[in-house]
């Protein structure tokens, strides 16, 4: 569903650093992945909720325990999203 979305829309992830809020298991993270995202920042509330695959992969950033609202520019180390 999500990768249709993104087809539909035509929104192009390729080379692109993503911020996922509320990233839970990491359904949407894994989309982007499969999209060509160089990176995608997974942030939840949660703790532990991310799936392991996604947890231990270099391009992904878990921001756990981390409110959206408190986000700030210096949790974001690889650089700034180009979308959300």
């Amino acid at each position: 569903k999500l990768a249709k979305a993104l087809d539909k829309f035509a929104i192009d992830l390729n080379g692109r650093i993503v911020l996922d809020v509320g990233a839970s298991t990491g359904g949407f993270t894994d989309c982007c992945l499969q999209a060509g995202a160089k990176l995608v920042y997974a942030v939840d509330v949660g703790y532990g909720q991310l799936a392991w695959a996604l947890r231990t992969n270099r391009k992904v950033i878990n921001l756990e325990r981390t409110n959206i609202r408190h986000l700030t520019s210096e949790q974001l180390t690889q650089g700034m999203p180009d979308f959300c």
